[in-house]
């Protein structure tokens, strides 16, 4: 009665307020399928709730929920310690995000704004962003309290999305767009929430410090030929150098974001169970509480079957590269690869060379989308593991294996075994090009055109009357799920590109950095217009990603080192005594060797002397350990 009286007082006072876009979520359920049990559900969790159609779908309709007052924003927020922003003149956290607690409120900034918005029932202020109402309301759908059901594992529930603020959201646009390089981070936190926002906050981060071997990589572009340059081994070794400045650049501006949104210590709590997670319940050695249990030798004999089947697919791999080598020309005659009705179909020192590796990417993005990608995600689920963090290192340390074999395979062979700096460089030219084409192809053009052909193919009887604003949740549903690992997966290559093979192709920084003004322009368009709007989740960094980079990094010491040595001409234009001639090869190894080891050496220095906590955080670090120990 009180959920009912609630509504009617809304839709009389306020007639917009129970409009579809005005609400938070959107649950898709099936129209043959009794809904009571869902409605029911919201209604004992006090969110309001409306039913509307699909436009194009007969089978399927959306119940857009929210909160049913500002009042259980406020208590499920207290509940799931969202952390809000302390006044200056608290004396404990001044300024700091701490977890919300209601009583406290007036030590929170914008609690009079609160007080407002508890006092009109058609209005949830601006206490809370986009983000973090989001995030209740998901929380709430989720089950808070002990025995509730998650609504989208309730029969007859399709899949729950958050609904756009086309109001908030036009406003980010407009002033995203107007900038690829000093757009505003925070300001997208505030609405997609942390875990969507470290991809763009690590790419403004990566452009700008790739503006340093950009300026390099244009004058390298005027000087011409690359193997007899006395220069470029200098810049190779820079460019090793610049890649562990900017991994430590990262790191701190990655715990400063962490520290400014709450979540300094998010990694450190507690997990939750994956709900795919299986297992003998038994009582927990620990907490002595029922839990659910998979012993890790069943997880290993499953790890073991995927490593089987992730060989077979890498050896498809290895045999499209050795296709596309045997096309331009790199494999010799007396290789076991060599294939000869391939072999020498594009001479190996034109232009034309970049034309097999231009197809041979396309390939190869086309088997990753639709077979390995898939792949790699059914035999992490098949390993089963307990949390979310577990199983997502899991599957990028699958994807990243396919990826470096895909993408490097290539260059290591034409680097290691062919000894050829000028094919290494058509090749990385030939990759730069077809993955530029490729992201704005299928990241952009592609998705606006098929959204645009489902709509006009899916006509049915079924219209719907939309509101001034344009924008409708039914619209949503037709659009991807947002996800960002392919892009890192995108970028931490393009990386690898630019420090593996520095002395090969140094023009790559401003390549990647033109590239990247493209991409991210392309990814902001795409998140905010071509997919649903990610759920706002927690996050503390970006996971996985920093350790795949300092890999990278170590190896591209070596690699360098090999090309500067062995595969150019670099070290006789520098050391003309040293040059490859009877006895001079022990010399000209000690060389490579001693640069090699003085580069590890530089590398271990610079992780050492620069820290990876800001000084500002590592005080904050200090207080906190302080606070604990003098409690109020």
């Amino acid at each position: 009665a009180e959920y009912m009286g609630r509504l009617r007082k809304m839709s009389n006072s306020n007639p917009t307020a129970l409009d579809p876009s005005e609400f938070d979520y959107a649950i898709v359920v099936k129209k043959k399928v009794d809904t009571k049990k869902i409605t029911h559900e919201l209604e004992k969790r006090s969110l309001i709730w409306v039913k509307t159609p699909i436009e194009g779908e007969d089978s399927l309709e959306l119940i857009c929920v929210r909160a049913s007052s500002f009042d259980v924003l406020l208590k499920t927020a207290e509940r799931i310690e969202l952390p809000k922003q302390k006044v200056d003149n608290d004396l404990r956290y001044a300024g700091r995000k701490m977890p919300f607690i209601k009583q406290k409120g007036e030590s929170f900034q914008g609690w009079n704004q609160a007080k407002e918005a508890l006092k009109n029932p058609n209005s949830f202020g601006e206490f809370f962003t986009v983000a973090e109402r989001h995030e209740i309301v998901f929380r709430i759908l989720q089950g808070i309290e002990k025995g509730e059901e998650d609504i989208e594992e309730i029969e007859g529930t399709e899949s729950i999305f958050p609904i756009h603020d086309s109001k908030k959201l036009n406003q980010l646009w407009k002033n995203w767009k107007m900038s690829a390089i000093n757009y505003s981070i925070d300001d997208i936190q505030s609405y997609f929430g942390a875990h969507t926002t470290y991809y763009f906050a690590f790419m403004r981060t990566y452009m700008r410090l790739l503006l340093f071997p950009s300026m390099f990589g244009v004058i390298f572009f005027f000087l011409g030929d690359v193997n007899s340059s006395s220069i470029v081994p200098l810049y190779s070794l820079a460019a090793i150098v610049w890649a562990s400045f900017f991994l430590k650049s990262w790191e701190r501006q990655e715990l400063t974001k962490a520290n400014d949104w709450g979540y300094l210590y998010f990694e450190k709590e507690e997990e939750d169970i994956r709900a795919k997670f299986w297992g003998e319940i038994r009582k927990s050695p620990i907490t002595e509480k029922d839990e659910i249990y998979f012993p890790a030798r069943k997880r290993r004999l499953r790890q073991f079957i995927s490593s089987l089947a992730m060989t077979a697919m890498l050896s498809i791999a290895v045999g499209f590269m050795f296709l596309s080598l045997n096309l331009q020309g790199y494999v010799k005659s007396d290789s076991f690869f060599y294939v000869e009705p391939l072999n020498g179909w594009v001479d190996p020192n034109g232009w034309f060379t970049i034309i097999p590796t231009i197809i041979h990417s396309i390939v190869i993005y086309l088997i990753n989308q639709f077979v390995y990608r898939k792949l790699a995600e059914h035999l992490t689920e098949f390993e089963n593991y307990k949390t979310l963090s577990a199983f997502e290192n899991a599957l990028l340390f699958k994807r990243v294996i396919i990826e470096f074999f895909d993408c490097y395979l290539p260059l290591f062979y034409v680097c290691f075994h062919g000894q050829n700096l000028y094919q290494l460089r058509m090749e990385l030219i030939g990759l730069f090009i077809g993955d530029i084409l490729r992201r704005v192809f299928t990241e952009t053009i592609l998705p606006l055109f098929l959204q645009s052909a489902t709509k006009k193919i899916k006509k049915t009887k079924v219209k719907v009357e939309k509101p001034k604003t344009g924008y409708y949740p039914s619209d949503d549903y037709f659009k991807d799920e947002y996800e960002n690992f392919d892009d890192f997966l995108e970028i931490v290559v393009q990386f690898g590109y630019i420090v593996l093979f520095a002395g090969a192709f140094p023009e790559a920084s401003v390549v990647a950095l033109i590239s990247n003004i493209v991409e991210v322009k392309s990814d902001s368009f795409k998140i905010c217009f071509l997919c649903r709007k990610p759920p706002s989740l927690r996050a503390a960094s970006i996971g996985g990603w920093k350790s795949v980079m300092r890999v990278f990094a170590a190896v591209a010491v070596m690699t360098n080192c090999y090309m500067f040595g062995f595969s150019s001409d670099q070290l006789s234009h520098i050391f003309p005594q040293f040059a490859w001639k009877a006895g001079q090869a022990r010399y000209i190894l000690m060389i490579v060797f001693a640069l090699e080891h003085m580069m590890f050496g530089l590398q271990i220095y610079i992780d050492w002397v620069i820290s990876s906590e800001p000084k500002n955080v590592r005080i904050l670090k200090a207080r906190d350990v302080y606070l604990a120990k003098h409690p109020e």
